[in-house]
């Protein structure tokens, strides 16, 4: 099999944007079609989340569909760790919102007052996502486990290590001084993203939804599916 990296993307891939783009507006069903939410800040809390998770939803379809899968590394890290800090918020909802209320003042309140970067805590938890992933139980814990063992390998990618750097050598192997490289769009790890991240926006919306927004979650994992499927299917 050739899993060198090609362009234009093949039928299959060129079906994912359009996939989560479907996605997203089934995560985001409520917003679109202007329901009433929950009236609990904990509900509105988990919409936002929701609607941010769509946009990113859609932001890494445009960078799929422009042949640029490896640089879709941090909108999928960003899905999973607002998966994460909503399930954290979820275990003690009341508490927790008003947590995550303040920690936002505050924090937009040290950005004017404070040189850049805010002293205090960089995570309304007062842990980061890691360890907010560690201390997720019950309904939770499929989301802790998964990000747990995802979230090292996505933060490599977003924050340019040497890992990273490796997935634009094309063929490591290759005679000569200067190896092959990825330059330009193609198809490398298109899929990989679109399923990571069709996975996170389906365990946000499982959150979202327990919390009191109103999503259609048999729909939302039959299309989460597909996208997951496809991927398998490589």
């Amino acid at each position: 099999m050739n899993n060198r990296p090609s362009w234009p993307l093949g039928p299959a891939e060129a079906e994912l944007p359009a996939g989560l783009e479907g996605l997203a507006v089934l995560v985001r069903g409520e917003v679109e079609q202007s329901t009433t939410v929950e009236d609990s800040l904990e509900a509105r809390l988990a919409l936002l989340h929701v609607v941010r998770g769509s946009r990113a939803l859609e932001a890494l379809a445009q960078l799929i569909r422009a042949g640029y899968g490896q640089e879709g590394a941090s909108v999928v890290r960003a899905i999973w760790e607002d998966a994460v800090s909503l399930a954290y918020l979820s275990e003690w909802p009341s508490e927790r919102a008003v947590e995550w209320i303040k920690f936002a003042e505050e924090r937009a309140a040290r950005a004017v007052t404070e040189p850049w970067p805010p002293t205090g805590q960089s995570w309304w938890s007062g842990m980061g996502p890691s360890g907010m992933a560690k201390g997720l139980t019950g309904d939770n814990s499929q989301i802790g486990r998964e990000f747990t063992t995802l979230y090292w390998r996505l933060c490599d990618d977003a924050h340019g290590s040497p890992v990273a750097a490796i997935n634009y050598v094309v063929s490591p192997d290759a005679a000569g001084d200067l190896p092959p490289l990825l330059v330009g769009p193609s198809n490398h790890r298109v899929k990989e993203m679109a399923m990571l991240a069709a996975l996170a926006a389906s365990r946000l919306a499982d959150v979202a939804l327990r919390l009191g927004v109103q999503i259609d979650m048999a729909a939302v994992r039959e299309k989460a599916s597909e996208i997951i499927d496809a991927y398998n299917d490589k």
